[in-house]
């Protein structure tokens, strides 16, 4: 079973946040939430798919304390998804930040590192 921490590159924590993903064509910007945060980016479920590789602009809102985050992104996997009760196909997407300024990224580092249970 799956602890909310995952052990790559960029670990990952479960976490829902408001995300706000402008693709490079239409749809236009998509309104979501994250399933996972790390540093090197984020997982949400979408109801349209991106493009492999595209880059999007995100915006990423962690908590009213803390910096919005708004950066480039790069798609790097969208798996389709069935609902049970439903007929419906959503999106597992993977989106790596691109460019991301060091502080902020180091204020995502921290904040992350901060929900991690002890043991």
């Amino acid at each position: 079973m799956w602890d909310g921490f995952d052990k790559r590159k960029f670990p990952r924590v479960k976490l829902r946040c408001e995300i706000t993903i402008q693709p490079p064509a239409p749809p236009g910007p998509i309104n979501s939430f994250t399933q996972n945060v790390g540093a090197g980016g984020v997982c949400v479920i979408l109801d349209a798919s991106l493009k492999r590789f595209a880059v999007c602009r995100v915006r990423l809102e962690l908590g009213k304390d803390l910096p919005t985050i708004e950066c480039d992104s790069r798609v790097v996997w969208s798996v389709p998804i069935g609902q049970a009760k439903s007929k419906k196909t959503q999106y597992d997407t993977g989106l790596e930040f691109l460019g991301m300024d060091p502080e902020i990224t180091q204020v995502l580092r921290d904040y992350l590192e901060n929900l991690i249970p002890s043991e």
